[in-house]
């Protein structure tokens, strides 16, 4: 189920990289560079550090690593705060919304990426505007008034706004959207004519309605170039430099913007602004802000957010309008809990099981750690017996998700506790299934024993419980921050890097072998592998540390552990990379208290998919014994960045 989520994720991310990823974060950073450079902010009296300052101390805007003096979380040094400018600047979020996966999928989150339903592309075509009547009317105040709801979420409460991915980089993403011409039709004064739709969500109904060709007017492609249109690929700056030399959202001087880039910054730039104003008259006044409350500064607030769509987001077709009332966003559990049954061939059990999802670590996946215990009779033997194991699981539609989990550990005893045999193990298939507001449906499918090499006699288990929301819970921001924080200028800094290494911590194991010639492990990998503009590019030195235990010296199992220093050469940046270990060293203790020690030489090639790394090395070529070619098969590592 791994391998078909991975197929999801490229199938989907053409359509992700609305006005592309990094150009929705080079035109976040631009906002945020024109607000840092103002003394006074228009319509406040406060600079726009200030003003970036409160939204990130409110919650509004995510905290860097360097912005609280009392809670620092990365290197905040002097000479750090040059070299290393973005532990300080805001955190540009903005391409994130991209990466969640049902929202790209389903209908009803088309207007994250402000685009129609294929529906509004099937209505009658209105002259007046060229295209289906729909996509110009329905489609645009459909996504207005999300908008408006969203916005009032974020007014609320930002914190469970952004928990339930529908807080400010959300909208911020929306907002940019509609910027490209990939996603809505503006005239010549900006104004929105039409929204498009997604042509891969569009191509079943269209067949069903005997359509075929899908015009670019109206849709989004696949792939889409007017996605390219957020920078002047072929200027150069006034200094001279070519604008495709740039590589970091930060670095970008706005003479490399196009117009419809532009156009998005001074949007965003004012968002930004209609926030802060409304959170602070409402901050003042003692009352919690929001568009729907009783009263005249409500009222206000209302105007100013309408006032706010007519200069930047207004229709040739329909007005801007407030939605009728306040709405939550769909809960996000995070935390499961219910009753299971196991079948299997000659296996039958019951027992308890939950699981607790992490949000954000392996985007877009969702980390899960789950426990099970209970009583399974196999083959007329009766065992009482415990797991806990580590899934990836990934978000399609309205949190109905598919995924794995690829390591876990299995303690299996006889009712009186007087023999117990531990396994490692995997569950090959992982479906989680909402039902209503609190109810969860669990599948996991057949169990796969990393010693063994083989799927063992427990087929399924089935599990029916309860859902909660816990949340996250962020750390207060000490009173003193919004003062102190200090950015550096864009002008100050030497490089635009959040990190000079990367750090990874992975699992490992062989693939292709029998249970005499099979390892697994875990491992920390660093690396030096970050440029100028914090990519993950060019070449590399590497080291890995990693602990084994299996066959890991010809077949005689024990434990060892392996040091690799490793040279790493970038294909793709932040994507696909090829290594080279010299000098694998592995220091072993087999059975029979034998201490074993090899050195060789191994190559591997690793794929990137947001924060998680896939890598196959290739079997080592010993430099002690050449017989050992063959001994260990192709080694699998998956990982987990943690910078």
């Amino acid at each position: 189920m791994i391998v078909a989520a991975l197929a999801t994720i490229l199938v989907a991310t053409p359509h992700a990289f609305a006005f592309q990823l990094e150009g929705h974060e080079v035109i976040e950073a631009a906002a945020d560079k024109r607000l840092l450079a103002l003394d006074v902010v228009p319509g406040t009296t406060v600079s726009g550090r200030a003003l970036l300052a409160t939204l990130i101390a409110t919650g509004v805007l995510a905290a860097p690593p360097c912005f609280d003096r009392n809670h620092l979380r990365g290197d905040c040094g002097g000479t750090q705060r040059l070299e290393l400018p973005l532990q300080y600047w805001p955190l540009v979020r903005s391409g994130t919304p991209d990466l969640v996966i049902d929202r790209q999928l389903g209908q009803r989150g088309q207007c994250q990426h402000f685009m129609a339903r294929t529906s509004d592309g099937l209505s009658p075509v209105d002259p007046r505007f060229g295209a289906p009547r729909d996509l110009a009317t329905t489609a645009y105040s459909r996504c207005i008034r999300i908008a408006g709801v969203v916005f009032d979420g974020i007014l609320r409460d930002p914190y469970l706004a952004a928990w339930r991915l529908a807080g400010t980089y959300v909208l911020m993403h929306a907002i940019e959207d509609s910027f490209s011409a990939a996603h809505a039709n503006r005239d010549a004064q900006f104004k929105v004519v039409h929204l498009l739709s997604w042509t891969l969500l569009d191509w079943p109904r269209y067949a069903m309605h005997g359509g075929g060709r899908l015009s670019a007017p109206t849709h989004h492609a696949v792939t889409d170039h007017r996605d390219d249109d957020y920078v002047r690929w072929d200027a150069r700056t006034l200094e001279g430099r070519a604008c495709r030399d740039f590589h970091n959202p930060y670095a970008y001087p706005e003479e490399c913007l196009t117009e419809r880039a532009q156009a998005a910054v001074a949007a965003i730039v004012d968002y930004l602004v209609v926030i802060y104003r409304i959170r602070e008259r409402a901050s003042a006044q003692g009352k919690q802000a929001s568009l729907f409350e009783s009263s005249s500064s409500s009222a206000d607030d209302a105007s100013l957010w309408l006032g706010y769509l007519r200069a930047h987001i207004s229709s040739v077709a329909a007005p801007v309008e407030l939605p009728t009332e306040s709405q939550s966003p769909l809960p996000r559990p995070d935390v499961f809990f219910g009753a299971q049954g196991v079948g299997g061939r000659h296996a039958l059990g019951a027992g308890l099981w939950t699981t607790r999802l992490f949000y954000g670590p392996a985007l877009p996946f969702a980390l899960g750690v789950s426990a099970t215990a209970g009583y399974v009779r196999d083959d007329g033997v009766d065992q009482l017996g415990a797991s806990a194991s580590l899934s990836l699981v990934l978000p399609l539609l309205r949190r109905f998700s598919i995924g794995a989990a690829p390591a876990g550990v299995r303690l299996a005893c006889d009712p009186r506790f007087q023999r117990c045999a531990a396994d490692v193990v995997a569950q090959l298939g992982v479906l989680l299934v909402p039902l209503g507001d609190s109810g969860w449906l669990g599948v996991e499918g057949p169990r796969w024993s990393w010693t063994e090499r083989a799927i063992g006699t427990s087929w399924f288990g089935l599990a029916l419980g309860w859902s909660h929301e816990r949340g996250s819970h962020p750390e207060p921001v000490s009173a003193d921050a919004v003062a102190t924080w200090d950015p550096p200028r864009p002008d100050e800094v030497r490089a635009y890097r959040s990190a000079r290494s990367t750090r990874v911590v992975y699992l490992a194991t062989t693939v292709a072998s029998g249970r005499d010639r099979s390892f697994g492990g875990v491992g920390f990998d660093w690396r030096r592998d970050r440029d100028p503009w914090d990519r993950r590019a060019g070449f590399a030195p590497e080291l890995q540390v990693e602990v084994d235990t299996g066959a890991t010296a010809d077949e005689r199992r024990g434990g060892a552990v392996a040091l690799a220093p490793m040279l790493r050469a970038y294909v793709l940046p932040n994507r696909l990379a090829l290594t080279a270990a010299p000098a694998l060293v592995r220091v072993g203790l087999s059975e029979g208290s034998t201490v074993t020690l090899d050195v060789g030489g191994r190559a591997g090639i690793v794929l990137e998919v947001g924060r998680l790394e896939l890598a196959v090395d290739s079997p080592p070529l010993s430099y002690v014994s050449t017989a050992r070619w063959h001994a260990l098969p192709f080694t699998v590592r998956l990982g987990l960045r943690i910078d």
